[in-house]
């Protein structure tokens, strides 16, 4: 008993003499321009051709960016660039010039839920089109693309 007696007398001992301090650190942090390209709403962009008139019945595609709160009014015009003209192919070598062209865009800020809530979101229409007179390309379907580049 006079064991337990010390032992426990030892112990609130090492405690009543135990001591803490404490102090604040601030934590800094930069929040960066940053954007993306959401690929699962991307649309595809296609129009019939013929050889005799050129393009006809577009249907524009899509590119859906998305970026952090601010971003987007920090863009400069003609902050996005496609890649033009394009070749489209067939399969067995056909080839169909193309160009494609900015549309115009749409913004939503700030996006109201989702992945990207609170962000902004820029989406730019993609137009295709081909000239007339290019009767080498036979019948069927011709694919390609197109890289849009958004500078920020």
């Amino acid at each position: 008993m006079k064991n337990m007696i010390a032992l426990l007398a030892a112990l609130t001992l090492t405690t009543a003499l135990a001591d803490s301090v404490s102090t604040t650190v601030t934590i800094n942090a930069t929040v960066a321009n940053s954007c993306v390209f959401d690929t699962a709403a991307t649309t595809a962009a296609s129009f019939n051709y013929v050889a005799a008139t050129g393009s006809s019945n577009v249907v524009n595609g899509a590119a859906t960016l998305y970026c952090n709160k601010g971003t987007l009014a920090l863009l400069a015009p003609g902050e996005a660039a496609l890649t033009s003209p394009i070749t489209l192919t067939k399969t067995g070598g056909d080839t169909l010039q193309a160009t494609v062209t900015l549309g115009t865009s749409s913004d939503t800020v700030p996006v109201g839920d989702g992945t990207y809530a609170g962000g902004d979101k820029r989406v730019y229409s993609i137009v295709p089109a081909a000239a007339s007179a290019q009767w080498a390309a036979s019948s069927g379907a011709y694919t390609g693309t197109t890289t849009i580049t958004v500078t920020f």
